[in-house]
């Protein structure tokens, strides 16, 4: 019998009082596990960070998840933030480069929210620190008040373009 792969998630670093904790939502953890049917493997942000090859070795792919925290804008030439409480540099010293890593080597990578920003960067781009204030953005900032069908549900249309690999992975449409 064929085990099953093995997906890398990320995790955020967070303080609980006076104590650093690893976490991912457990909504990631479950979704690797019961929608991919593979083994979630936590990936933590330590300083200095774990053996990105050792990574790479053991895993079939990675989860880059979202997270309250931003990318630190000292990676993409930003301003400095408004809030610095706000950043998650252990997160940074571990996504940034595992994701350039994984991507080179042909790994497969998903990236959720925190997770796209972090790729978009990781390729060389920029972010707006503060997107719903920029005119024709959605404001995708998560609200904890709202009912997690809410918070979870369609926020906005999604395009698979016919020829991707996304289209080739998933079951057509009935009409």
């Amino acid at each position: 019998m064929a085990r099953a792969p093995l997906v890398g998630i990320t995790c955020d670093r967070r303080m609980r009082g006076l104590h650093p904790f690893q976490m991912a939502g457990e909504k990631y953890v479950l979704a690797v596990r019961d929608g991919a049917h593979a083994v979630p493997l936590l990936i933590p942000a330590l300083v200095p960070p774990v053996d990105i090859d050792a990574i790479l070795d053991g895993v079939h792919g990675l989860l880059f998840t979202g997270s309250p925290s931003n990318v630190a804008p000292r990676h993409y030439g930003g301003p400095p933030p408004r809030d610095p409480s706000l950043l998650d540099e252990a997160r940074d010293a571990i996504t940034l480069p595992l994701l350039k890593a994984a991507i080179a080597a042909g790994l497969p990578v998903f990236c959720i929210c925190r997770g796209f920003q972090e790729l978009n960067v990781a390729l060389g781009g920029t972010l707006h620190q503060h997107l719903h204030e920029v005119n024709g953005y959605a404001d995708h900032r998560e609200r904890d008040e709202a009912p997690l069908d809410e918070q979870y549900g369609p926020a906005h249309a999604v395009t698979v373009m016919p020829d991707g690999l996304l289209a080739g992975l998933i079951a057509p449409q009935s009409e």
